[in-house]
């Protein structure tokens, strides 16, 4: 467990964590960045020391971590460094697989049409969302689970990043990213698209479709009003209501010792977030407390438990392999998950 702390002038105010290391975005719009590895952090210096990383004098107000890059929204543009899977960077002409520092592709999103304010980004394992004001729905990345909304040939993959939209009949209020799939939540609708061999997509309650390419409305049963926030991790997704329960559909055996789907998981405690990467699915109560889900090996008996931070928590984040989570005095923390 780390403990990191960043003082009140330039206060966290959101963190993000994925396998290529950890972001915060500041108040004062400012974002650091750390992890083991150097390849994906957008700046030179010791990778394992928060450091800032430069974006000509934009405030950051949003971002994301996949596997092996990370993304930043400010300003209504989207920024993005590392590399992709199956996608490289067209840069003077010239396509490369990955970039140190940060990019601003917001251009890729309409060479030929009338620039638009992106409001939200997302990021999965190796792809991506953004939502414009509009609320019109972007992805790009690695489609090879359909996961950016369009079929890719395993044969021959697209090689250069080309945005796609998905979204143009429905209004769009957030996006959210799985690792490998995605869902776009509006007023009266949630569409889901990408791997769905376990059904956590929710896309099909009767068959199983490994890949879901074309956008289609996820069947969950709750009101889309009641749904406060939706995470997804590999193989199930959990979704929290405004009542403070928390419902699990796809694989949620792990989660519930239960085969049933979708299933309310039976967690004592009012909570106020959740987050979710691969097998690591975290909860954040209403009185600051942070519950791992899942089926421990040191608690083998137990389908979640609480990660003892001895400080009032108010944000958590998931990787595959840690936790992170932002105290109200401002510090953050981050350990590794044990869920096998």
């Amino acid at each position: 467990m780390r403990q990191l702390q960043f003082g009140y002038n330039i206060r966290v105010q959101k963190i993000y964590t994925g396998y290529a290391g950890f972001m915060t975005i500041h108040s004062d719009g400012s974002v650091r960045t750390w992890s083991d590895s150097p390849d994906a952090l957008g700046r030179n210096g010791d990778p394992t020391i928060p450091t800032v990383v430069d974006f000509k004098g934009i405030k950051i107000t949003d971002g994301g971590c996949g596997d092996s890059f990370m993304v930043a929204l400010g300003s209504g543009h989207i920024f993005m460094w590392g590399s992709i899977k199956n996608t490289g960077f067209k840069v003077r002409n010239k396509t490369v697989n990955k970039h140190k520092f940060p990019l601003n592709i917001t251009r890729k999103f309409y060479p030929r049409s009338k620039p638009q304010k992106f409001v939200q980004v997302a990021v999965g394992s190796n792809h991506g969302l953004a939502a414009t004001e509009r609320g019109c729905v972007y992805t790009w990345g690695d489609s090879s689970c359909g996961q950016s909304g369009f079929r890719e040939s395993v044969r021959s993959p697209r090689k250069s990043l080309i945005p796609t939209r998905i979204t143009k009949t429905h209004v769009v209020s957030s996006v959210i990213c799985g690792d490998n799939n995605s869902f776009a939540l509006g007023t009266s609708i949630i569409v889901a698209w990408g791997l769905n061999d376990c059904n956590q997509t929710g896309v099909g309650a009767t068959r199983h479709y490994d890949h879901v390419v074309v956008p289609a409305p996820a069947l969950l049963p709750m009101p889309i009003s009641s749904i406060v926030q939706i995470a997804a991790g590999s193989r199930c997704t959990i979704v929290l209501q405004s009542n403070g329960r928390i419902v699990a559909f796809g694989d949620t055996y792990f989660l519930s010792g239960s085969d049933e789907s979708p299933i309310e998981l039976d967690i004592p405690h009012e909570i106020h977030q959740i987050a979710a990467s691969d097998k690591t699915y975290l909860v954040l109560t209403k009185d600051g407390r942070v519950l791992e889900l899942g089926r421990v090996v040191h608690y083998y008996c137990y389908y979640y438990h609480e990660i003892d931070l001895n400080y009032r928590v108010v944000q958590i984040a998931a990787s595959p392999m840690c936790g992170m989570a932002l105290t109200d005095n401002g510090d953050v923390i981050t350990w590794k998950t044990f869920i096998k």
